[in-house]
């Protein structure tokens, strides 16, 4: 392989059509054509002399040697992304990009801690990707962003995982439901309501299945929606009941009624979540000095966790053990 003839361009229109599984995505992801793209991928191979992608479905899948070029490539643009940082921090931040990926449960919570976030580095470019728990824990996986927030964080052995703002989950019907009148509920008394669950995986039923499995009962009626605005939007329309996190409602229009069910809310947590590198950039430094100032400014004392203050500390000595 002629290293020469390796430029970086090639790197990161492979990467892409690997993370897409498509020519056509990959394209339209790096505002090329489908031809430019595919004309890359031929240079690349050349340059490397062996076939880097093969047909698996309809995926386009990397090879053994592709999987190889991968690692390395990731590698070469994560270096880069981070030398990008550390330049802009001799700037005192001034410059620079960071990227923050949240689950669904905390679109509410991620803008609030970017505006001001914002205001205080107001040069730098901010990114904020929003999916479910599977599509972050992917975005995780391939290293896409420099911190993530989780409210059911994966199990991985080389994640710095901090809870840092308490999420209560709470039992939310219509204003109109019968329900809405009681002063008080047992969960027994529901089993037979109509539930709208987030898809299988997310965090908000993970934590509701656990609480379902210790009880030793199960649910009779349920339906399956895809967010949480829909869910909130499904509740006011009077089509079942649901969980949902109590910022939920503080943020939305107050269409909804908490339901006043013993053993509620399920005390649950939203986690910073920071996977482990041999540098830490002083972007996410950064951010983890203004979460343990802005938190409890924001959201009150009350929805702070009780380390906050301790997070950069916590995040220093994670990393240091990490390159250890």
């Amino acid at each position: 392989m002629d290293k020469r003839l390796l430029t970086l361009r090639l790197l990161q229109v492979y990467v892409e059509v690997v993370r897409q599984g498509a020519v056509g995505k990959a394209a339209e992801r790096l505002f090329l054509t489908q031809p430019a793209v595919s004309l890359q991928l031929r240079k690349l191979q050349e340059v490397v002399g062996q076939p880097l992608l093969e047909n698996r479905g309809r995926m386009l899948q990397p090879t053994a040697a592709g999987k190889e070029l991968l690692l390395s490539a990731e590698r070469v643009l994560a270096e880069l992304d981070d030398l990008s940082t550390r330049l802009s921090e001799v700037e005192g931040l001034a410059r620079g990009q960071f990227n923050l990926a949240v689950v669904t449960t905390a679109q509410y919570l991620a803008p609030q801690l970017l505006g001001g976030f914002a205001k205080r580095y107001p040069g730098l470019d901010i990114h904020l990707n929003i999916g479910n728990r599977q599509q972050v824990i992917t975005r995780l996986q391939e290293n896409r962003d420099h911190l993530y927030i989780f409210s059911q964080p994966p199990r991985q052995a080389d994640l710095f995982c901090f809870p840092i703002v308490h999420n209560p989950l709470v039992v939310v019907a219509s204003p109109q439901h019968p329900l809405a009148k009681q002063r008080a509920l047992d969960f027994s008394e529901l089993l037979q309501e109509r539930f709208l669950l987030r898809e299988a995986g997310s965090g908000t039923r993970l934590a509701l299945e656990t609480y379902l499995q210790e009880q030793g009962w199960m649910l009779t009626n349920s339906l399956q929606v895809e967010s949480n605005e829909a869910i909130r939007l499904s509740v006011g329309a009077g089509l079942g009941i649901a969980i949902l996190s109590r910022h939920t409602l503080e943020a939305s229009d107050h269409s909804l009624v908490e339901l006043p069910v013993r053993g509620f809310p399920l005390q649950q947590h939203w986690y910073l979540v920071w996977r482990h590198q041999p540098t830490l950039p002083r972007v996410v430094m950064a951010f983890a000095q203004f979460i343990e100032q802005a938190v409890p400014e924001l959201l009150g004392s009350a929805y702070a966790e009780a380390d906050l203050a301790q997070l950069s500390l916590a995040l220093t000595s994670a990393m240091k053990r990490g390159s250890g």
